[in-house]
């Protein structure tokens, strides 16, 4: 049995909690925050885009931590599932993989090459297993798209477009530490477009690899500087399998909390493949839907499990068995946020961003 400690009870933090009661093989063991109405297991504070609030939970039996070091020292987990901002990333991951703890930690992976290239060696260095928890590769409508892209079922796939689009919302931006001000705070931080946006750029790096150049174009909050929107064309090259030899395709995702208030949170995608078009929307088309080259309409089953248990037992897996996750590996999260970065100097600069200038490997 893996014994997960959870770092943070915010949004995330309540999220993965849920979503580990559906997993084999691990169970939440520990948990960890400062504000002591959640150390009592009263959570109805904590909201977020989608999945309701956090209610009053259950906590007998779970060892609760108000300082991570001791969540750290506690012999009693196996695994810690870090939920904290991204500022915190580094300092709390190194302190993990010090004490010899298996790591899962939340997306984006941290908000500098730098931070996430030391998490990586530190990982390595004490033998442990670091993961990122990507979690858009495992919700079943784009799962499903990943299955359509590489089996060929509807032809060769001509054009992807993918979206994900949010008000900013009233319970407080996600991307600055409580107390501090935003200015200071995006210093150390990543953009809330970066937040949203890496989610489709590395699905896109799921389904190429990473792309070999970026284009795009931004929309920045005139009081702050921030950048709360981002559109992106990505080069993803070539691809030819032998059966189906064929000139690049075009991909392009648009990101960024823009929409006015009482638009709820949107995500989806259009993917357009010689047989057919196949739609995804949360807002406007929540389930698949296929149409095929006669019109016709179809929603394909979806057998796929929870995204958020399915990640989790991802994790759990990983550490039972010793091996190192493809899915959710640190390396993948890493050339993400690098290609992000890329996406945010090209929107700065207004030119199209080699991503070698980003140390990642894009041969194909």
């Amino acid at each position: 049995m893996i014994r997960i400690g959870i770092l943070g009870i915010g949004f995330m933090g309540v999220t993965h909690f849920k979503a580990a009661r559906n997993i084999k093989g691990g169970k939440v063991t520990a948990i960890c925050t400062r504000d002591p109405k959640k150390l009592a297991g009263d959570w109805r504070g904590v909201q977020g885009n989608f999945g309701g609030g956090g209610g009053v939970q259950d906590l007998n039996g779970i060892r609760k931590h108000a300082d991570m070091r001791d969540l750290f020292a506690d012999k009693g987990v196996d695994l810690v599932d870090i939920c904290l901002p991204t500022p915190l990333h580094r300092k709390a991951a190194l302190a993990a993989f010090a004490a010899g703890k298996h790591v899962l930690l939340e997306k984006p992976i941290a908000a500098s090459l730098a931070a996430a290239d030391e998490m990586l060696a530190a990982a390595k260095k004490a033998r442990r297993h670091f993961m990122v928890a990507q979690v858009l590769r495992f919700f079943p409508e784009f799962r499903y798209l990943k299955h359509a892209v590489e089996s060929n079922e509807h032809g060769p796939l001509k054009a992807l477009q993918l979206k994900r689009i949010i008000a900013v919302p009233d319970w407080g931006g996600w991307t600055r530490l409580p107390g501090r001000g935003q200015a200071a705070e995006n210093k150390r931080g990543v953009d809330i477009a970066v937040d949203l946006h890496i989610h489709d750029t590395d699905f896109v790096n799921l389904l190429f690899g990473p792309s070999r150049a970026v284009s795009s174009r931004g929309v920045r909050d005139p009081k702050t500087g921030e950048t709360v929107y981002l559109v992106t064309n990505y080069d993803v090259g070539r691809r030819d399998p032998p059966a189906n030899r064929r000139a690049g395709i075009a991909v392009s995702a648009c990101s960024g909390a823009v929409a006015t208030k009482g638009i709820p949170f949107e995500h989806g995608y259009d993917a357009y493949f010689e047989k057919a078009t196949v739609a995804f929307n949360s807002t406007h088309c929540p389930r698949v839907t296929v149409v095929d080259v006669r019109g016709r309409k179809s929603h394909p089953k979806l057998s796929f499990p929870d995204a958020f248990s399915a990640e989790l037992q991802e994790a759990v897996h990983a550490v039972g068995l010793d091996r190192t996750s493809a899915l959710i590996a640190a390396k993948t999260a890493r050339d993400s946020l690098a290609v992000c970065l890329a996406e945010m100097r090209s929107a700065q600069s207004g030119r199209t961003i080699s991503l070698p200038e980003f140390g990642l490997n894009v041969t194909r």
